[in-house]
């Protein structure tokens, strides 16, 4: 089977489409406003995967918000999927929603979902190479934290990176705190070794 799947046959399916009881979905800040890139970071991946004798890098992108990040890996000639816990930029078409449909989904991390192909004789997972996380898991709230970290665990290649970025403060929008876990960096670096997960 190519290693590149063929955006035409993905499908996501979810338990939850959006993640309706989030205060990111009831109270739309970053995804209303945020479409960011890191092109250093795009360099980096590329370079490590070159170095493997990678051809194609997969992606998932986690909280993709506007879609910024996963459409410049699309540039540089990844495979590259986002997905999104709130529908505003969806149903508002704003940013990469308009030019890249077909590779964002809404769907809600913190509840089981799937992403597979369907150009084979059956439907199969899609794995990635890397899956990314920015300013993401600090909007779950802790007893949501082991669903997300099983959704991470099926859909990560057994050789593959998690990598995330974690705020330590709160972030009040409107009267509403979006940061639903705060905790110290010693704190998320134990949690995630206690699952196997190591930085």
């Amino acid at each position: 089977m190519n290693d590149r799947p063929n955006i035409e046959s993905i499908v996501v399916q979810a338990e939850r489409k959006v993640a309706y009881e989030s205060p990111d979905h009831q109270t739309p800040w970053g995804t209303r406003l945020d479409n960011s890139r890191n092109l250093r970071f795009n360099e980096k991946i590329m370079s490590l995967y070159a170095s493997q004798g990678r051809r194609t890098v997969k992606v998932l992108d986690m909280g993709c918000s506007g879609g910024g990040f996963v459409r410049s890996l699309l540039d540089d000639g990844c495979f590259a999927l986002g997905l999104e816990g709130s529908d505003y930029s969806f149903k508002h078409k704003r940013a990469e929603w308009r030019t890249i449909p077909e590779h964002l989904f809404t769907c809600d991390i913190t509840r089981d979902f799937n992403i597979q192909r369907t150009d084979a004789s059956a439907p199969c997972l899609v794995q990635f190479d890397v899956i990314t996380a920015w300013e993401v898991i600090e909007h779950v709230a802790e007893a949501d934290l082991p669903a997300l970290i099983n959704n991470v665990r099926k859909h990560l290649l057994p050789e593959g990176l998690w990598i995330m970025s974690v705020s330590s403060e709160d972030d009040w929008v409107d009267g509403v705190n979006l940061h639903q876990t705060v905790k110290p960096a010693d704190w998320w670096i134990a949690f995630f070794r206690e699952r196997g997960l190591h930085h």
